[in-house]
């Protein structure tokens, strides 16, 4: 019986429960963005800040699958 690539199950990331975790890339301008989100204490202030949009400064910050 021959197997073709569309019946092939895609690799599955790891699962929380097991003993190594995934973590995604933090980047430095993520770091900045919620750094300055901090130190100015709203998004707006903090886009301002970086003279960048409100959603681009909120799309910055990483959300975990908690």
């Amino acid at each position: 019986m021959a197997v073709t690539l569309g019946a092939m199950k895609p690799k599955r990331s790891p699962k929380p429960s097991d003993d190594r975790r995934y973590f995604k890339e933090v980047r430095f301008r993520q770091i900045r963005a919620l750094f300055e989100i901090a130190k100015h204490g709203t998004f707006a202030a903090a886009s301002r800040s970086l003279g960048m949009a409100t959603p681009s400064v909120w799309r910055q910050v990483p959300l975990c699958d908690a």
